[in-house]
Formats: C-alpha cells, sequence, structure tokens
C-alpha cells in the first residue's frame, strides 16, 4: 500500500468528527433535538439546519454530552415541557429553547461567537475566525489552552481548519508536552494532526526505540501506525531469526501480509 493511501485511510477515521461539526449552518436558523441516551446518563445533542429537514442528506452535528454540560438543563427535563439550556464552550455558545415530551425535545437555537478568543486567535497571527469557524471550534470544543499551549511553545501557528482538526483528533497541552518530552517539540500542524489521530504517543514511540530505531521522522512513525507496524510486531520478526531489519523492510513484511510463526504461539 503506498504511503500517502495508508495514511489517508487511517487518518480518515480519525477526523470523522470534523466533518459533522464543520458545516456551515446558517446560524440563525438552527434546529435542535434532544434524547436520553440509553443509560440514561447522558443526552445526545443533535443540531440542524431548519432548512434542511426532510431532505435527503440532510446535514446534522449530533454528540452525546452529561446533563452538566448544558449548562440550565433541568435533571427533570425529559418529563415534559418547556426546556431551555446552552452549550457554553470557549469559541461561544449555544442557546437552545423547546419543548420535551416523552424524553424527546426539540426547538430553536442560536449561537454567539466569544469575541475574546476570537481576538486572542487574530493576535496570535492565525486568524480572525468567520462565524462559521467559531460555530465549528464551540461544537468541537476547541479550548483557549491549547493556543496558549503553542504559543508558549513557539509552535509554528495553524490556520483556523488545521486548529479546528488539531482539536478534534485530540491534540492538547498534555499531548504536546509528552511528545516534546520524546524529542518531538514544535512540529508542523499537519505532524501534529497526523500523530493525534492516529494515537502516536509516547508509548508507541519510546516502543521503538527501546528495540533500537531511535529519532524516527514523523513521516516515519505515521506510516508504521498506519500500516500497524508494531514493536511488538518487530520483535515477533526478531523471533523468527530474520535479524534486525530496516523500516522499509519491515514495511514490505506488513503490506504482503507476513504473520510471524512466533504470532501463533
Amino acid at each position: 500500500m503506498p504511503r500517502p493511501l495508508a495514511f489517508l485511510i487511517a487518518l480518515a477515521l480519525g477526523l470523522m468528527a470534523v466533518g459533522s461539526a464543520g458545516i456551515a449552518l446558517p446560524l440563525d436558523d438552527i434546529r435542535f433535538t434532544l434524547d436520553l441516551s440509553r443509560d440514561h446518563a447522558e443526552v445526545r445533542l443533535t443540531l440542524n439546519d431548519a432548512r434542511d429537514k426532510g431532505r435527503k442528506g440532510d446535514h446534522h452535528s449530533s454528540s452525546d454530552y452529561p446533563v452538566s454540560d448544558l449548562a440550565g438543563l433541568k435533571p427533570d427535563w425529559a418529563r415534559g415541557g418547556p426546556v431551555s439550556f446552552a452549550l457554553v464552550r470557549d469559541a461561544g455558545r449555544v442557546d437552545c429553547a423547546g419543548t420535551a415530551r416523552a424524553a424527546h425535545a426539540e426547538g430553536t437555537c442560536r449561537f454567539t461567537a466569544d469575541r475574546g478568543l476570537s481576538d486572542l486567535l487574530a493576535a496570535s497571527g492565525m486568524a480572525r475566525p468567520t462565524e462559521e469557524e467559531a460555530y465549528a471550534m464551540t461544537l468541537i470544543g476547541v479550548r483557549r489552552a491549547l493556543l496558549d499551549a503553542l504559543i508558549a511553545g513557539h509552535y509554528p501557528m495553524p490556520g483556523i481548519d488545521d486548529f479546528i482538526a488539531m482539536s478534534a483528533v485530540g491534540v492538547t497541552p498534555d499531548f504536546l508536552r509528552e511528545l516534546a518530552a520524546t524529542g518531538y517539540a514544535r512540529l508542523e500542524p499537519e505532524q501534529l494532526i497526523q500523530m493525534a489521530a492516529l494515537r502516536i504517543d509516547p508509548a508507541f514511540i519510546r516502543g521503538f526505540e527501546r528495540i533500537g530505531y531511535k529519532n524516527l521522522p514523523v513521516e516515519t512513525l505515521v506510516q508504521l501506525r498506519a500500516l500497524d507496524v508494531t514493536p511488538q510486531f518487530v520483535e515477533l520478526v526478531r523471533r523468527d531469526s530474520m535479524g534486525d531489519l530496516s523500516i522499509d523492510q519491515l514495511v514490505k513484511l506488513k503490506v504482503i501480509g507476513f504473520r510471524p510463526a512466533a504470532a501463533a504461539h
């Protein structure tokens, strides 16, 4: 499998969340539905473009939240009656109001961007987000702490789309610190997105260091993870008396479906 194809297949799975939140809804025409989860521990909030209701290919954002994440939502909302709540995040807030009946609620929402975060993004050299971008950042849960960590760590400043993607796949201040501790600091936004999407963490990196593969380039780590070439796989290959192989040789074995004999025991 070619390297770009292997990466794109794996990364697509990690970025699925971006697609649902990155839609450009008319922000004065948002409808919501609210439903209890099966175990009643969370609620599922779905936001739709009101104009798309009933159309084929309706675009929406749907996520599960603890009741405590929706400010103002009463614990007994599912009994019925008027319902109001707000999803409040660093990038903005979505205020919703409607009616509940039989553990299901629906109504309308309005979005308000957080001017403070928008000002900080513009001052950082990134860009001032459009209202649609601020809405996407709110749904994804972009945190101001990530911007602070990028600035403090002297990382190349991402564009708005990459900043959203970084948050969607799990690039956090802790993730940056952990990577930096293994020698991977000040990476490009695309590299951070790839590593987070594929769950390339210190344990994975140190696993390869432990068996003699040190200072691997980011693109090599991405290729290895995308193809599921793990330190454990390498050790099993060695038990087959194949010796120390190069990264390219290990990748070729994985691509052709080689299965170490030791893996059967």
